[in-house]
């Protein structure tokens, strides 16, 4: 009998091991320098990259991360917050084409507090997703020959992307939005351009300016096939003699 109840609870641990999920998720989860990948990403025992907090992140969590690093680089599915809480992840120019890609169709992200240097190819490229915010954001150096843009909209829905409290140098062009036959719309807010332009590209893509600084030298701002910039009003734009704003 003895030798029985040891079977069955061997196979009972057997079939429960079986059903339990590679990594457990929780709501909150972080980042460290000084963190490990195969930690639980608790803040007493945090990951220290991208690749290793996202699985173990619950659909519309929150990753906070406690001290300045280089994380990886990021892949984001899911709704999920990336939030500055003592430090900012930073993105250098080694290891990957792309910093950060956002394919979440029908999801938010949202990342507050980070900072790309020199990107190889994209700062943030936006291929799917309902919304994405960008807030409290350095992004510089991302000089592209295709266009694409230091934060790249080209998405497959309808997408509203925030950008407040952010300034992009030297990026060629800082934010580009292509509707791709949906609606796609960039919202700047605060927001400085220092020797960076915009892309507009389809009748449904549109980019606005709200209490923001933007000095178009080269490139400049492109607004193709119906692309629109709308102003609040309130901005401070110095522009050159062929950009077809001002914008005021």
């Amino acid at each position: 009998m003895h030798k029985i109840c040891l079977l069955i609870l061997g196979l009972l641990t057997l079939a429960f091991g079986m059903t339990m999920p590679a990594a457990a998720q929780t709501d909150v989860t972080f980042l460290s320098t000084s963190g490990s990948d195969s930690n639980n990403c608790s803040r007493a025992a945090p990951c220290v990259s991208f690749n290793g907090v996202l699985p173990k992140t619950l659909a519309g969590g929150r990753i906070e991360v406690l001290n300045t690093g280089i994380y990886g680089f990021g892949n984001f599915t899911k709704s999920v917050t990336v939030a500055a809480a003592g430090g900012q992840p930073i993105f250098p120019a080694f290891g990957a084409a792309i910093a950060l890609t956002i394919n979440a169709p029908g999801k938010t992200v949202i990342l507050d507090g980070f900072t790309i240097l020199k990107a190889v190819s994209l700062g943030v490229d936006i291929p799917a997703a309902r919304q994405v915010e960008l807030r409290n954001c350095l992004i510089r150096g991302t000089n592209f020959s295709s266009n694409s843009g230091s934060v790249s909209v080209r998405t497959s829905e309808n997408t509203n992307v925030f950008i407040s409290d952010c300034t992009f140098t030297d990026s060629s062009p800082a934010v580009s939005v292509r509707s791709n036959g949906k609606v796609a719309r960039a919202f700047l807010d605060r927001v400085t351009l220092f020797r960076s332009g915009v892309l507009v590209d389809g009748a449904q893509a549109s980019v606005r300016f709200n209490d923001s600084v933007a000095g178009f030298v080269s490139p400049e701002t492109t607004l193709l096939n119906g692309g629109r910039i709308e102003s609040l009003g309130n901005n401070a734009m110095n522009t050159v003699a062929n950009t077809v704003l001002p914008l005021r």
